[in-house]
């Protein structure tokens, strides 16, 4: 991989429990789990639905980045912080299995005019 690939910055956040909320369902806040990782982003498709009377555009995206033990899919990848973008990680993948890299298979997902 050519060192400029990895050219983006990203935090890797996980969901911590706060117990129930106002209406008795299970609420979540997320802390840091590793900050300042290099990443390289891509996305790979995006599709819209119609959820709800509104329209949802989900994209799929890629995220690489260097082997970080205990990466779990559920965590997000926090992205910029003047406007953050979040990407919920679905799997993780060690594509050569020799612990170099882990890509992060994610879905950020989005209301339409936001």
């Amino acid at each position: 991989m050519h060192a400029g690939a990895l050219r983006h910055v990203v935090v890797l956040q996980k969901p911590v429990s706060t117990g129930p909320n106002s209406l008795g369902a299970p609420a979540n806040t997320w802390t840091t789990q590793f900050s300042n990782v290099r990443a390289e982003i891509r996305p790979l498709r995006g599709d819209q639905y119609l959820a709800g009377q509104q329209m949802l555009s989900v994209v799929d995206v890629k995220v690489r980045i260097r082997y970080h033990a205990g990466v779990r899919p559920g965590w997000r990848v926090a992205w910029g912080t003047t406007s953050p973008r979040y990407f919920v990680i679905v799997s993780v993948i060690d594509p050569e299995m020799r612990k170099i890299f882990l890509d992060l298979m994610c879905k950020e997902i989005m209301e339409a005019g936001s």
